[in-house]
């Protein structure tokens, strides 16, 4: 997969207006999961996937109520982000206190992704980032990012590569928590 020169794939979910009033009559479900993987079948790891010149996989929910964010998940032995590209999970929600206690009842986790991948290489700003961004206080707590490698949890990428002045791995909440940031490599590099 080749996405160049501000190329993207996206995916995103808000709430619905039903009966044309203007206000949302259905809140936003979860944002929607994208996985990018070989074509062998469900599961096979592709070549290579590279994300160059601004391009960028997003997945987005932007809604009132419980909309978690989308997981974003890629299988691929060389994964690589230059030039401003980027992976991005974002849920950006109003937080809904339904019973007028002072807390938030209704409120969205940010999007997980998951890396499989033997390389992985972030360079010249690049960025791999789940956020969450609400607008009261007990929002919740922004998706995790694990770099792993091609067997999955507890096997390591063979090396990562981060590079350049604003290239970075982040999760992030307005309100809530940062979600875990893990990556498990045998090497690397910064």
């Amino acid at each position: 997969l080749r996405l160049l020169s501000g190329s993207n794939l996206s995916t995103n979910t808000g709430g619905l207006d039903l009966d044309g009033d203007g206000a949302t009559d259905v809140f936003g479900g979860r944002g929607g999961n994208i996985t990018i993987q070989g074509l062998q079948r469900e599961g096979s790891v592709a070549d290579s996937v590279l994300l160059s010149g601004g391009s960028g996989i997003t997945s987005n929910t932007a809604a009132e109520g419980n909309a978690g964010g989308g997981d974003v998940s890629i299988a691929a032995r060389l994964l690589n982000l230059d030039e401003a590209s980027f992976i991005r999970s974002s849920t950006s929600a109003i937080a809904i206190d339904l019973n007028g206690d002072g807390v938030v009842d209704l409120s969205g986790r940010g999007g997980d992704i998951v890396l499989n991948v033997q390389q992985l290489r972030v360079t010249g700003g690049a960025t791999i980032t789940s956020s969450t961004g609400f607008n009261a206080e007990g929002a919740a707590d922004g998706g995790r990012i694990t770099v792993q490698g091609l067997s999955g949890p507890g096997n390591k990428a063979s090396s990562v590569l981060l590079s350049g002045q604003g290239t970075g791995i982040v999760s992030d909440s307005s309100f809530g928590q940062a979600g875990e940031v893990t990556i498990n490599a045998g090497t690397l590099e910064l």
